[in-house]
């Protein structure tokens, strides 16, 4: 899918940055480019799993943004994401789990203002086939105020041609 949509930012020469979150922070791994050379490998180096720093992302990708839009016009945030948010801005600390979700349902709402504020758009991909889904992708893009799209690994394409038809 993000292949699909790297072949279409290219043809259409549009800038694309990838923004990776995993552990406890989150990290620009490709600042805007139009290089889909840059942009696969990029996407081939990236790894998966461990806690998921949702806010984090979502910050970092809004800096990320703010600053393209700045350049290059209109900006649109493409998030990957299953909804299963577990590491807060602030760290986890001494909480339990219903009191930092709570705490990262906080910092997206905030963050959501932020996006608003600043025109960019965002759209969710959810990354769990609808069989497995739990509906916590569905709420991020909720909070968001976003659009879903869910990834179907048996038509690959699809998400893109969605969110093509979305944007224009």
């Amino acid at each position: 899918v993000a292949l699909g949509l790297l072949r279409t930012a290219y043809i259409k020469r549009d800038c694309v940055a990838i923004v990776v979150f995993r552990g406890a922070a989150a990290e620009v791994v490709l600042p805007p480019s139009k290089s889909i050379l840059r942009a696969k490998r990029a996407l081939d180096c990236l790894t998966v799993g461990g806690g998921t720093p949702l806010a984090a992302g979502v910050l970092c990708s809004l800096e990320v943004a703010k600053r393209s839009r700045a350049q290059h016009g209109e900006a649109v945030m493409l998030l990957f994401t299953d909804g299963h948010a577990n590491v807060s801005l602030r760290g986890n600390g001494p909480m339990n789990r219903v009191q930092r979700n709570e705490q990262i349902d906080e910092e997206i709402t905030a963050l959501v203002r932020e996006f608003k504020h600043a025109c960019v758009t965002a759209v969710g991909l959810d990354v769990q086939d609808g069989f497995r889904s739990t509906g916590d992708a569905h709420a991020v893009a909720e909070k968001l105020g976003s659009k879903l799209i869910t990834i179907d690994a048996a038509k690959p394409q699809r998400p893109a041609q969605i969110f093509l038809d979305s944007i224009t």
